[in-house]
């Protein structure tokens, strides 16, 4: 797998992990907070109309609120990193697949010359070369017959008396 790309998904698992581990830390939190609120709400009924138990349940359920939306923004927050994270190796692994099918192709094509019109055309002149060796053995052999028979010639002096 390519390196970039997969750093990119390094990126992403960490940037999941973290958010993961932020979002259970204010989900702990929060049940805290939700169990105090219970017995916020159970001592209310108890003890009626008490201001101070009172107050504690409406600051309770504002820091409720709070970690709620802060939960849901981390949340928010990591999906739309997450999106524009894989967005990237997404192109990444695109602009890399069309490099290659580029590249695919004009090996092809170079493959494609060769076993069409290279290989027979060097085939065919392979051919003619053999025939004008042929030609040539044929025509060294005739000469070297011929050097051979004026070299076993006897040329004798006439005896001019």
């Amino acid at each position: 797998m390519d390196t970039a790309i997969s750093e990119i998904m390094n990126q992403m698992e960490e940037l999941a992990s973290k958010a993961r581990l932020e979002m259970d830390r204010l989900t702990r939190e929060l049940a805290k907070l939700e169990n105090l609120r219970e017995d916020l709400v159970t001592r209310l009924s108890d003890e009626g109309n008490n201001e101070h138990v009172r107050r504690q349940l409406i600051e309770t359920d504002e820091k409720i609120t709070i970690l709620k939306k802060t939960r849901q923004d981390i949340q928010d927050m990591a999906t739309a990193r997450i999106r524009e994270l894989r967005t990237s190796a997404e192109k990444l692994r695109d602009q890399k697949v069309e490099k290659l099918k580029r590249r695919y192709e004009k090996i092809a094509e170079e493959r494609d010359a060769l076993r069409d019109e290279i290989i027979p055309e060097a085939e065919q002149e392979l051919r003619e070369h053999l025939e004008n060796k042929k030609k040539y053995d044929g025509q060294l052999l005739t000469i070297t017959n011929e050097i051979n028979t004026l070299n076993r010639l006897d040329i004798p002096t006439p005896n001019l008396g």
